[in-house]
C-alpha cells in the first residue's frame, strides 16, 4: 500500500449499505486441492482475506459441519493459502519439535534478540521487454506455485509490461572482441543501458558467480567465463553473450539500433572488436513470464539467468496491460485487461493460453493466434488468445482496475474508468479442475452495471472484490468533479448498488486502492487518498 493512502474506514456487512443477501455459489465436487500443495496467487489475495482460518484439524476438533465447510473453502486457493500460512506458524514440523509461534512465546522477555542482519537484499531484477519495459506502480504480477509452503524450480510469476506490444523486426546489434592475454584480478567490463543500472562485471582469481568472472587457465576458459557472467547477468542491461574459443560476442536482446546500449572495459588485451549496428524495430511484449526463481538447485548452468523467461507475448501492436493479471486454478491460462494508450482507451479482456513450445524472449516476444470465436478459445492450440472488449459504445477505458476471478463459479469482475463494473462468464472453462466446456463471454443485462453515472466525468473504479458469503462485489470509486470517493456494493445477481456516503473531497485522488473484505469477520476495509486542501 503506497504511504499515501492514509485514511481508513471500516464498515460491517450489513445495514443500509449492505443489505445481505445469501446466494450460494454453484460449487464443482471434484476434489479440494490440498493446502499443503499450491496454486495461483495474485493481487486479490490480500484483498479477500480470511481472518485466523481454522487449520484442518481446528475445523475437526469443531464438529462433522465444521469440518465440511472448510472443505468447501479450502478449494479456493485465497484460503488455502492463508490456511498454509497459518499452519507454518503454529504447527512444528520434523526438523523443529517447536513452531514459530512456540518460540516467539518463549523469546517473549527477551529484550536482547539476536540481529537480523540486512533487512533488504537483491534477490533477482531483469528487464520487462526490448527497450522499452517499465512496468507501473501499483501493479502486482500473478505467480503460480507448485507449494504454498516450499520453494520450486516449477514456479513462475507474470508481470504486466505496461509497455506497447512490439513485433520485433530485423538483426539484433553485436559486440565482439577476444582476448589475446589475461585479464588482471579487478578489471571490469561495465555494460551499460540508458534507464537501467550499470552492469559491471569484474574479473577474479577464484570468484566466478554473481557479477565476477573467474580468470581461467587458458584464455579459452577466460573468454567462456566473461560470457557465462554476461549471460546470467545481463537481463537487466539487455544483453546476452557466447564464446567461441577466446573470442566473446554480445549481443542484443532485441532487433533495432539500440543505440542506448553500451560496452565500456578496463581488461587488458581485448584486440579485434568489432561492432554491427543492429537493424529493424524493436520487440516489446505486453506480458511476460519468468520461472527458475530460486538459486541454488533451479540453476542449470552457468549461463542460467535467475530468473529464466518463461515465456514472452505480444498480444497486441501498441496495446498496453496496465492493471495486474490473474491466473487460472492450474495456471495454464491468465487473463488480463489491456488498451490503448495511457489513457487505456478500448479495454479489452484477454484470455492466454501459454505454451513453453513457443516461449519467445523479452526482446522477441512471440504473437499468440487469436481464436476467431469465444467457443473455439476452448479447443485452440497454445499459445493462443481471445479478446473480448468490454461493452460500452466505444469500449470503455481501464487504466486502475484489475479483474477479480472467482474460482467457484468460474465468473470475473472487472471496472472501468467510467464507473461501469463488468462481469464475464466461462472464463478459464473449469470449475475446481472440473471442465465446462462453455464459452466466454460477457454478462448481459443487468451488466455492466453503472457504479456511479456514466455521465459523471472522472470516476475511475478501482479493482473488485467478490465476497460469496454475501453474493456481493465491492469495488471503491476515485472522487471525480461531482461524484465519487466512495465504497460501493453491488449484487452478484440483481445488480443492485449501494453506495457510501461520499468519503473524499472532489479534489482529493478519492478511493483508489481495492477494498479489503474480510469474509469471516463480516467487515470491508477501504483506503481513502488524502485530502488535498
Amino acid at each position: 500500500m503506497s504511504p499515501f493512502f492514509r485514511r481508513t474506514v471500516a464498515i460491517a456487512l450489513s445495514g443500509a449499505l449492505l443489505s445481505y443477501a445469501l446466494i450460494p455459489a454453484a460449487r464443482a465436487q471434484s476434489a479440494a486441492p490440498d493446502i499443503r500443495n499450491g496454486g495461483p496467487q495474485d493481487w486479490s489475495h490480500r484483498h479477500l482475506i480470511y481472518a485466523n482460518p481454522d487449520t484442518r484439524e481446528e475445523a475437526v476438533r469443531k464438529g462433522t459441519l465444521a469440518f465440511e465447510e472448510w472443505k468447501r473453502k479450502s478449494k479456493d486457493p485465497r484460503f488455502a493459502q492463508q490456511v498454509a500460512r497459518k499452519q507454518r506458524f503454529v504447527e512444528p514440523t520434523q526438523s523443529n519439535p517447536f513452531s514459530p509461534q512456540q518460540l516467539q512465546w518463549f523469546k517473549r522477555n527477551d529484550r536482547n534478540p539476536p540481529a537480523t542482519g540486512q533487512e533488504v537484499h537483491r534477490d533477482w531484477s531483469n528487464v520487462l521487454g526490448g527497450v522499452s519495459g517499465v512496468g507501473k506502480a501499483g501493479v502486482f504480477p500473478a505467480k503460480y506455485g507448485a507449494s504454498f509452503a516450499s520453494a520450486d524450480c516449477a514456479d513462475f510469476i507474470v508481470y504486466p509490461t505496461a509497455s506497447a506490444g512490439a513485433t520485433s523486426t530485423g538483426q539484433l546489434s553485436i559486440w565482439s572482441g577476444a582476448l589475446s592475454g589475461q585479464p588482471s584480478a579487478g578489471q571490469t567490463l561495465t555494460i551499460t543501458r540508458t534507464g537501467s543500472p550499470d552492469l559491471v562485471l569484474t574479473a577474479r582469481t577464484s570468484l566466478n558467480s554473481g557479477f565476477d568472472f573467474q580468470i581461467g587457465t587458458s584464455l579459452a576458459v577466460t573468454a567462456a567465463n566473461v560470457a557465462d557472467a554476461i549471460a546470467r547477468n545481463g537481463g537487466t542491461a539487455g544483453v546476452t553473450a557466447t564464446n567461441s574459443s577466446n573470442s566473446v560476442t554480445i549481443s542484443s536482446i532485441t532487433t533495432g539500433p539500440n543505440p542506448n546500449i553500451n560496452i565500456a572495459t578496463t581488461l587488458s588485451n581485448v584486440t579485434g572488436i568489432t561492432i554491427t549496428p543492429g537493424t529493424g524495430a524493436a520487440g516489446q511484449p505486453t506480458i511476460v513470464a519468468f520461472n527458475q526463481l530460486y538459486k541454488g538447485a533451479c540453476r542449470t548452468s552457468p549461463t542460467q539467468p535467475v530468473p529464466a523467461t518463461f515465456w514472452s507475448y505480444n498480444t497486441g501492436n501498441g496495446a498496453l496491460v496496465q492493471t495486474s493479471p490473474v491466473l487460472s486454478l492450474d495456471g495454464t491460462q491468465v487473463a488480463f485487461v489491456q488498451g490503448t494508450g495511457t489513457a487505456g482507451t478500448g479495454a479489452t479482456l484477454v484470455l492466454l493460453k501459454w505454451s513453453s513450445a513457443a516461449p519467445g524472449t523479452v526482446g522477441v516476444p512471440t504473437v499468440p493466434t487469436t481464436a476467431a470465436t469465444n467457443a473455439a478459445y476452448r479447443t485452440c492450440t497454445a499459445p493462443c488468445m481471445l479478446k473480448i472488449a468490454l461493452s460500452g459504445a466505444p469500449a470503455p477505458a481501464n487504466t486502475n482496475s484489475s479483474p477479480y476471478y472467482d474460482y467457484a463459479s468460474d465468473t470475473l469482475y472487472v471496472g472501468a474508468d467510467n464507473g461501469t463494473l463488468h462481469r464475464f462468464t466461462n472464463v478459464f472453462g473449469d470449475i475446481f479442475g472440473v471442465p465446462t466446456g462453455l464459452a466466454p463471454a460477457e454478462a448481459t443485462a443487468p451488466w455492466p452495471v453503472a457504479v456511479i453515472s456514466p455521465t459523471s466525468p472522472g470516476n475511475i473504479l478501482t479493482s473488485p472484490v467478490y465476497d460469496s458469503v454475501s453474493g456481493l462485489v465491492f469495488v471503491g470509486s476515485k472522487a471525480g468533479a461531482t461524484s465519487g470517493g466512495r465504497l460501493h456494493s453491488v449484487n452478484a445477481t440483481s445488480g443492485a448498488v449501494l453506495s457510501s456516503g461520499q468519503l473524499a473531497l472532489f479534489n482529493s485522488v478519492g478511493v483508489r486502492d481495492a477494498p479489503i473484505v474480510d469474509s469471516t469477520a463480516g467487515k470491508v476495509y477501504t483506503f481513502v487518498g488524502a485530502d488535498l486542501n
